[in-house]
């Protein structure tokens, strides 16, 4: 099964088709209140299929909200679902699920991979990271460090720092 994994895009506008995994930051910088909503609104009706996501840091509630309007649109709030046998987990805080899941989207990458900023620190979760070690899902899709976009080996996980891309995984 393909997923298309994005994120971080802060307002570009594009069209997604089939399976999308947001690890967030959808709005710009500074945009609030019903500007805010109805950008989320134009962003979601852009999916052509189904697009799971969880918060970036320059996300508001009211994505939830307005995710709750469309059908295709799943926001996951600390929680595992079920995508066609593949369970994905989305987290937004620091949540223990307690079972096994395949794939893991989390706006904050691992700490000490796909997370170096420009000034040469690692800005990741060492909360996500402990999770990777845990249960050794088979993919961690996040975002956040724009500058660390790539991929890393933590075990038998490929974490992939999607970070103002679009990609793709296959699982």
């Amino acid at each position: 099964m393909k997923f298309k994994i994005v994120s971080d895009l802060h307002g570009k506008l594009i069209k997604l088709d089939g399976i999308i995994l947001n690890a967030g930051d959808f709005l710009p910088y500074g945009v609030y209140g019903k500007e805010a909503e109805n950008f989320y609104k134009k962003i979601f009706s852009l999916v052509n299929g189904e697009m799971y996501f969880v918060m970036g840091n320059v996300d508001l509630p009211i994505a939830a909200k307005v995710a709750a309007e469309f059908d295709n649109i799943h926001f996951l709030d600390n929680e595992i679902v079920d995508v066609n046998g593949i369970k994905l987990l989305g987290i937004n805080d620091k949540y223990d699920p307690k079972e096994n899941f395949d794939i893991l989207l989390v706006h904050y990458p691992p700490y000490g991979y796909v997370d170096k900023s420009v000034f040469g620190e690692h800005m990741g979760s060492k909360f996500v990271l402990n999770l990777i070690k845990k249960y050794q899902p088979k993919y961690c899709v996040c975002g956040h460090i724009h500058e660390a976009y790539g991929r890393a080996k933590i075990g038998k996980t490929i974490a992939i720092n999607t970070a103002k891309h679009v990609g793709e995984i296959e699982i």
